[in-house]
């Protein structure tokens, strides 16, 4: 396809602009690339299958194996999107440049800073709450009510490597 810059700011559309399932890294923070499977809530985690499709990630879709996971920093309209999802890293805490402003992640409400946290029942949302580990991933605030809370990352993100 030549060379192609990755579009970390929205999706790509319908047309997909590299393979599915390829990375990225700029500053630390590694972005895969996806389509997804529906709409997808900004800052919702994803669980993303061996094909490469993302679905909102739920303790259900999480499985019982090992599962890639990303963060959308932005919404994706509808199914099949082609869009590069935050994956994680090595201690990234800042969206592609240092000056973009930090990692969001959806939370539930009463979650702690620097605990693990796990996938729920609902759509995209984390919790403290122990269910499906996602590896990787810890917010960088406390959070009273449910919202998108700051976060960074320690490792590429996983579900089910816990056991």
């Amino acid at each position: 396809m030549g060379a192609y810059q990755a579009n970390l700011l929205s999706s790509d559309g319908t047309t997909p602009q590299t393979k599915l399932g390829d990375t990225y890294e700029i500053g630390g923070a590694v972005y895969m690339y996806c389509k997804s499977s529906a709409a997808l809530a900004q800052y919702g985690i994803c669980t993303v299958s061996i094909a490469g499709v993302a679905a909102p990630g739920t303790t259900t879709t999480s499985g019982a194996k090992p599962t890639a996971v990303v963060i959308p920093q932005f919404a994706v309209a509808a199914a099949d999107e082609y869009f590069w999802g935050w994956h994680g890293g090595d201690f990234s805490r800042y969206n592609w440049n240092d000056t973009s402003g930090p990692f969001y992640v959806l939370a539930a409400q009463d979650c702690a800073t620097s605990v693990k946290l796990y996938t729920t029942a609902t759509d995209g949302v984390v919790d403290d709450s122990a269910t499906d580990l996602i590896a990787g991933l810890l917010l960088t605030e406390t959070i009273t009510t449910a919202r998108a809370a700051t976060c960074m990352a320690v490792s590429r993100f996983v579900t089910n490597c816990q056991d």
